[in-house]
């Protein structure tokens, strides 16, 4: 890993549960900034600047952290009115939860697109600000930690405990449903092997189950 110096006006690197209260904050000024200018969606708002002029003259980046922790303004507030008015035209309001139930804010937007959404500016901003994190450590952060943390050892990164989550959670369920009023457990775990042609002995997918249930109720 790259020993380049980090610089003070580099964005931290957020944990994903840091990254939800960010998206909470984004939340909360958006529509705070829309109750204060209702007319900023039928006005041009300029972009927001890159660089203020003073930090343009050392070459300081300016990350906007009154964005986050600032008072409401016509240019978030336009994204919020904006984006309410597209749900509106287009109905959206039964589909669209300001309070995703995923894993992660990047997971919350992929499920917008996957569902042709538009995603709240919430979630953008945050992203955003994320993404910000993985450019300014200028190199000594991955992708991958930026987003969802360090990798962790015996279990691999996200997107390998994801998927190990998911498998464990499919199999529990396929044990509850697979026919318990006809087959007990032990029945129902050698079916569920010999369908899915699971390279496990009935007993090893009941032993694993059983570790699944227990880790369920321990949380």
């Amino acid at each position: 890993m790259s020993k380049k110096k980090i610089s003070s006006y580099a964005t931290p690197v957020y944990s994903i549960e840091q990254q939800w209260e960010l998206v909470a904050k984004f939340r909360d000024l958006l529509i705070r900034s829309a109750e204060e200018y209702p007319e900023a969606e039928h006005v041009q708002v300029q972009a927001l600047p890159l660089m203020t002029l003073d930090t343009a003259q050392v070459g300081i980046p300016f990350r906007l952290e009154n964005d986050i922790f600032g008072d409401p303004s016509p240019t978030l507030a336009k994204l919020e009115l904006d984006w309410q008015s597209w749900n509106r035209r287009h109905d959206c309001t039964g589909f669209m939860d300001r309070n995703p139930n995923h894993r992660s804010p990047l997971e919350a937007l992929n499920a917008c697109f996957y569902n042709c959404l538009v995603p709240p500016p919430e979630l953008l901003l945050a992203i955003r600000h994320v993404s910000s994190s993985y450019f300014d450590a200028a190199g000594t952060v991955t992708l991958e930690e930026a987003f969802f943390g360090k990798t962790k050892r015996k279990v691999g990164n996200y997107s390998a405990r994801v998927h190990s989550e998911e498998s464990e959670d499919a199999r529990m369920r396929l044990m509850d449903i697979y026919f318990p009023e006809i087959l007990n457990r032990s029945e129902r775990a050698q079916e569920i092997v010999k369908w899915l042609r699971l390279d496990i002995s009935p007993e090893t997918l009941e032993r694993m189950v059983n570790k699944t249930r227990a880790k369920k109720k321990a949380k």
